[in-house]
């Protein structure tokens, strides 16, 4: 049986230099493969969870695309019903606000089919003012200027629509009963140029997105970067040149691409 060594006697054998450079290269071969073990494991099951966590972000890039062209696709569809419920009616700006109950048509106001009335806003108040004002003058434009021969039965509603600027008159949306009328309207809004001095002009009840692609439009008409826009049925139409074809546009983008081609 060895003799035992006491434990000074181990701790003066590994304090000799030699002595533990022979313990380590014993012992390291054997280190290395367990730390290299431990060390795979780790990496294995990172790379495992990180194919997981890119899975899983393909997964919601997927979703979040689809999400987009859903809301894309809702909103195209909310925007063409919102044309549709235009249809039917113009936007007249230019005429002058005659009476103090057409002034006061136009700002908060409500209209009820019931009653033919207009509930305003008014000092906290509900207030009911006649729509029968504005109207009247609507009737008179179209069958006095545009020579038609409109009837009260023939819209549905006309009252002041807010935007104007200070000391304008505001404009006045109409809603015809038929697309009919309000197409006959439209078609002999030119009959206005004759009126000397006149700032009157009709338009049609665009949208929103619209509008701002009209607008738009007939600025790069200003600046000669077109020939010529218009609007028809909601949509807006745009020549670049005067023996080009008319060109649909619905978007900004595609318009600013097209013109700088």
């Amino acid at each position: 049986m060895p003799p035992k060594l006491k434990v000074d006697e181990l701790v003066e054998a590994f304090s000799d230099v030699k002595v533990a450079q022979a313990i380590a290269a014993a012992i390291m071969p054997h280190m290395r493969d367990y730390l290299s073990a431990i060390v795979k494991d780790a990496m294995d099951k990172f790379t495992t969870e990180l194919q997981g966590v890119r899975e899983e972000l393909s997964s919601q890039n997927k979703k979040i695309v689809h999400l987009e062209d859903e809301n894309a696709l809702l909103r195209k569809q909310m925007d063409g019903m919102d044309a549709d419920s235009r249809l039917s009616s113009l936007v007249f700006r230019g005429l002058p606000e005659r009476t103090y109950a057409e002034r006061l048509s136009g700002t908060s106001a409500v209209y009820e089919a019931s009653s033919s009335t207009l509930s305003v806003s008014s000092g906290g108040q509900l207030l009911p003012v006649t729509v029968e004002a504005t109207e009247k003058v609507i009737l008179e434009l179209c069958n006095n200027e545009l020579q038609l021969d409109l009837k009260s039965s023939d819209i549905e509603v006309a009252y002041r629509m807010k935007g104007a600027r200070a000391g304008d008159s505001r404009p006045v949306l109409v809603k015809f009963l038929s697309r009919k009328v309000r197409d006959t309207v439209y078609n002999h809004r030119r009959r206005l140029k004759h009126i000397k001095d006149s700032k009157i002009f009709i338009s049609e009840n665009l949208t929103k997105n619209a509008s701002e692609l009209f607008y738009e439009a007939r600025k790069m008409q200003r600046e000669k970067r077109l020939f010529g826009c218009w609007s028809a049925s909601g949509n807006i139409f745009v020549k670049r040149t005067e023996v080009a074809k008319p060109v649909l546009f619905r978007d900004l983008s595609s318009l600013h691409q097209a013109t700088r081609a």
